[in-house]
């Protein structure tokens, strides 16, 4: 095969279009803004309960300034001595009537920090 003397027309002597990057680079097109942009993330919230439950949870503690997981202690309150109460009242009285004494699900609970121990919160059963 023998090469002509003319170039192909992908490597014709055609005048190419001039570029000026450096303007290209510092005004953008129109309709974007001007100036730098700085995109800011906001971390994860966590959303914490404002009424504590009967179970252990995340609750915020402000001795400690710190998200935990709270220790729970159940205590027996106006809902386990009142149930203790009608148990007697109905006939029950032969032990059956201390069950809601020893029972957690009758009983009040208190929430507090396993770092410092500060008590966080107290939800009653009434």
């Amino acid at each position: 095969m023998s090469q002509s003397s003319n170039p192909s027309p992908c490597f014709s002597n055609e005048k190419k279009p001039q570029y000026n990057y450096q303007n290209a680079a510092t005004t953008p097109p129109p309709g974007y803004p001007q100036g730098p942009q700085y995109i800011s993330q906001q971390p994860n919230s966590v959303v914490l309960s404002t009424k504590p439950g009967f179970k252990s949870q995340l609750l915020f503690c402000p001795s400690c300034q710190t998200n935990v997981t709270s220790d729970t202690e159940f205590e027996n309150g106006a809902f386990a001595w009142g149930s203790a109460f009608c148990c007697c009242i109905l006939g029950c009285w032969l032990g059956c009537c201390c069950i809601p004494l020893v029972v957690d699900n009758c009983k009040d609970v208190t929430h507090s920090c396993p770092n410092c121990r500060a008590q966080l919160a107290q939800r009653s059963r009434l």
